[in-house]
Parts: C-alpha cells; structure tokens; sequence
C-alpha cells in the first residue's frame, strides 16, 4: 500500500447517522496531530542505555515501603511505556506511563506499520515510525 492510499484510508471513515445507517465521511473528528524528526544526530546511550538511565531516575526513591535498583523491562505491547523491574526480582512496575519522546520502540501502532521502513520510536507513548516511504 503506498502512502498515498495510506493517508485517505485515515481521512475517510465510517460514521453513524441519526438512522441508525452507516455512511462514509472524510469529517475528522479529534486532535491531528503530525510529527517531523528535526535533530537526527546520534544519541550519546544506546538504546538499551536510554532505557536505563530512566529507570535509574527511580532507584533512590520510595516504591511500596522500599528502595530498589531498577532496571529495564520491556513489555513487548507497552514498548513506549517505562516499565521497570528491580534488580534480581521477577517482577516489573509500570514507573512512569510514558518513557521520554525518542526513546526507541521496535513495534509501531498497527495503523503505521503500512509505512513502517526501518526505524520507531515513542512520541507521547505511542510507538511510531520514523521514516515513511
């Protein structure tokens, strides 16, 4: 599918009327929103790096009567998300709802996968492409 095709399938959805009938509409409902990479120069961490470094923003702080050293955990349905777990534990927290904006994710929202090419990243926690084709 290319971009084009792409772009008018997201224009153009189906409405409810009064009816009870289903019509086609190209009437955006909602917060558009687009998004343009500016800086592409390369991060000082890695990506495995990025994500530790948030976690490690926790490591001195009270979590349920504690303290830990967090490391990363990666949910694989929840990749913009920073989760967390402490360090020799088997389980993970949710410590923050979003990780920072170009954090780098690898499995972007279904409706971008079309122009996924090679490179996402989380934008307000949503997994999203960086290049379209």
């Amino acid at each position: 599918m290319n971009a084009n095709k792409f772009l008018l399938f997201l224009f153009f959805l189906f409405r409810n009327s009064s009816n009870g009938k289903r019509y086609l509409s190209n009437d955006c409902v909602g917060i558009y929103r687009r998004y343009q990479l500016c800086n592409e120069q390369a991060c000082p961490y890695s990506n495995e790096e990025f994500r530790a470094l948030q976690c490690s923003y926790y490591n001195d702080m009270d979590f349920q009567g504690r303290k830990y050293i967090w490391e990363p955990y990666i949910k694989d349905d929840a990749e913009c998300e920073l989760n967390c777990k402490p360090l020799g534990m088997r389980y993970f927290a949710t410590l923050n709802a979003t990780v920072i904006d170009g954090t780098v994710c690898y499995h972007p929202a279904e409706y971008y996968r079309y122009n996924y090419q090679d490179g996402a990243m989380c934008v307000s926690g949503i997994c999203k492409v960086r290049k379209l084709r």
